[in-house]
């Protein structure tokens, strides 16, 4: 605050006051730190033509506006005043940047309001939001195959049947909206209605990726629980008995191996038919495997035309000793 005294002519005395932010002086000592503003002050005191120059009280103008350092406690103090003070009503970013521009300026100024703003407790709590909704929308789900995804429910409290049934099980194809209506009783237990949709359902359609329902999702998840133990329980059958007359091979990168040809039709294996043709020709070096139970052969130029991935079934092993002179076969391929 600074005061002024004037003596009349006639002995009254005039008293002025003149009262300014007290952060106005921290901004003109702030500004002797910043090495930004000094370089703009001694442009001003060259005469070199620019936006800034210098006021009667010393400050440092940016277009008539007071230039403000890039001092985050200076900045927010300024911030806290025009936002959070008494008299204010916790402005917007965009009333609020229009009101400081008025009289100060400092880099990314809109920025640092806007930040400020959405950090503001009393505003993300009392203020209404004008942004359109959140939520991007997430569209149905387009069916590439029927029986790929289900929806079941049942039908109850119908009269009981002459085979006792009294309530009706109701499977339907989302894509095709076919149905299958089964008839069962309100007792059956999970292990019953998995044994019934395994031999309806399962049989003529295969296993769907999604089955929903609108019952119980504990009962729907414990349903399709007891399926799966079924169905694996019926692949693990399936499997112990294909391998009672199957026996485990297993070939690494870089082995060679000899290719079974004797089902091969159309094809005159070096002349011969018959009994006297080979069964099987090479060694032909494994260069890829391919899954668990295939590999990529490195096949000649006479069978380029034939797909170089064989079933483990279609190799033997080949043994290797010092004294095999391997000469290259001729193949000759049918193509009539």
């Amino acid at each position: 605050m600074n005061t002024w005294v004037t003596l009349s002519d006639d002995g009254s005395i005039l008293a002025e006051l003149r009262a300014r932010p007290m952060f106005l002086q921290e901004v003109y000592e702030a500004q002797k730190d910043d090495n930004d503003l000094q370089a703009k002050r001694v442009q001003c005191e060259s005469c070199v033509e620019s936006d800034f120059q210098i006021n009667s009280d010393g400050y440092l103008m940016f277009k008539d506006r007071v230039c403000v350092p890039r001092n985050d406690e200076l900045i927010r103090k300024i911030l806290q005043e025009t936002h959070s003070r008494c008299l204010s009503v916790h402005p917007g970013s965009t009333k609020m940047y229009n009101d400081l521009k008025k009289w100060y300026w400092w880099p990314s100024m809109k920025k640092d309001i806007s930040e400020f703003v959405s950090r503001c407790l009393i505003c993300q709590h009392v203020k209404a939001e004008h942004q359109v909704p959140s939520g991007l929308l997430q569209p149905i789900l387009v069916l590439e195959w029927k029986w790929d995804r289900v929806t079941m429910d049942f039908i109850t409290g119908l009269l009981l049947t002459p085979s006792k049934k009294d309530a009706v099980w109701v499977v339907v194809d989302r894509l095709k909206k076919s149905a299958h209506f089964i008839p069962v009783h309100v007792d059956y237990s999970l292990d019953k209605l998995a044994d019934l949709y395994i031999s309806e359902i399962l049989r003529l359609h295969g296993v769907p990726l999604s089955i929903i329902s609108n019952r119980d999702p504990r009962e729907t998840e414990e349903m399709v629980k007891v399926i799966r133990e079924c169905l694996k329980a019926a692949l693990d059958r399936q499997k112990s008995y294909s391998d009672l007359k199957r026996k485990k091979i297993e070939f690494q990168v870089g082995d060679k191996v000899f290719l079974k040809v004797s089902p091969w039709r159309n094809v005159l294996r070096f002349g011969r038919k018959g009994k006297l043709s080979l069964r099987f020709i090479g060694p032909y070096e494994i260069t890829e495997k391919i899954g668990l139970v295939a590999s990529l052969l490195a096949l000649p130029l006479e069978l380029r035309k034939i797909h170089d991935v064989f079933y483990v079934s279609m190799l033997s092993r080949y043994h290797s000793d010092p004294s095999h002179v391997i000469l290259p076969s001729e193949v000759e391929i049918n193509r009539t």
